[in-house]
């Protein structure tokens, strides 16, 4: 007869310091939400591409 067993789901390990159960993230927010902003502007310049009919190129300041 083969015995079978059921294996435990890993563990997730806690930070030493900290409340119990929060992860620690090494991240930094602020640089975050700046690439988030930016990748925000540069989504509605690629939409504005396809769904506009520019006669002028967009670095053009004097019709921008």
């Amino acid at each position: 007869m083969v015995s079978t067993t059921i294996a435990e789901p890993p563990q997730i390990a806690t930070p030493a310091s900290g409340a119990p159960g929060l992860l620690r993230s090494d991240r930094i927010v602020s640089v975050d939400l700046m690439r988030g902003i930016v990748m925000v502007i540069m989504a509605l310049d690629h939409v504005r591409d396809y769904f506009s009919f520019l006669q002028f190129q967009p670095e053009d300041l004097t019709q921008t």
